[in-house]
């Protein structure tokens, strides 16, 4: 048989040490509060909030490769070229969205540790932007790529099967094309790796296309400068106009 026994404590309100207690506890009450609501407020800055107030500074790609430290900015850059080397979907499990393996006639994920039930294909697209500076590598993943071309993956592929073009492995759709020569504005993360690795892909970002904005931040200028390497002097140049060039 089991008893409840139910305790009581009674404290004097008055007594120096609940009136200190009660006034700590308040404090970190209202301390963890107002964390929260910064932390809110942080999370709801619109893109023109941002740019305006100086949240995110806007800047060239050069000024973001060069960069020393951790930080975000904002750069407009017109996206030159996709990088097909490494394809640009994936066989995905469903349940963590992670690269699926072929085991015969199933396939394993190996983060879930089982074999996967349920697969779909999902974005890996590796395109090259640049702004009239320098060139950066993008990662675009499932959700950024679908935003650009409107269509998922899934579609694409269905598609390739449809007019039997090659083997979707080392083809790509022809709606991948609509994107390139188009200028967008990214929100461009600089990490550690970035910084200390020199990792030339950036992963970490976000993109809009935002008609007003992209007009009042469009410092783009279609011919880029190359300095020649092999120039002692370092005075001879290259000109490549990228409206008539495509990168192959």
């Amino acid at each position: 048989m089991f008893f409840s026994i139910l305790t009581k404590i009674w404290i004097n309100p008055t007594l120096p040490q609940s009136t200190e207690f009660k006034s700590r506890f308040l404090a970190v009450r209202q301390s963890n509060f107002e964390r929260i609501t910064q932390t809110s407020s942080q999370q709801s800055y619109s893109v023109r909030d941002e740019l305006d107030k100086g949240i995110v500074l806007f800047k060239t790609i050069r000024d973001l490769v060069q960069c020393t430290e951790e930080c975000s900015y904002w750069i407009t850059a017109k996206l030159v070229n996709l990088e097909l080397d490494r394809g640009w979907s994936y066989l995905a499990c469903n349940k963590c969205t992670r690269k699926v393996d072929k085991v015969g006639t199933t396939y394993f994920c190996k983060k879930c540790n089982e074999e996967a039930s349920s697969i779909t294909h999902r974005y890996r697209l590796q395109v090259r932007v640049m702004d009239g500076t320098v060139f950066i590598l993008l990662l675009l993943w499932n959700r950024d790529a679908m935003q650009l071309i409107g269509k998922s993956a899934k579609e694409l592929k269905e598609g390739l099967v449809e007019t039997s073009i090659a083997d979707a492995d080392c083809s790509y759709p022809t709606e991948l094309d609509d994107i390139v020569y188009k200028k967008f504005m990214f929100k461009v993360i600089v990490k550690k790796e970035n910084i200390e690795s020199q990792v030339e892909i950036y992963n970490d970002f976000k993109i809009i296309d935002d008609d007003e904005l992209l007009e009042e931040y469009d410092k783009f200028d279609d011919t880029i400068t190359f300095f020649d390497g092999q120039s002692s002097s370092g005075e001879k140049i290259f000109e490549v106009n990228f409206m008539k060039l495509k990168l192959l």
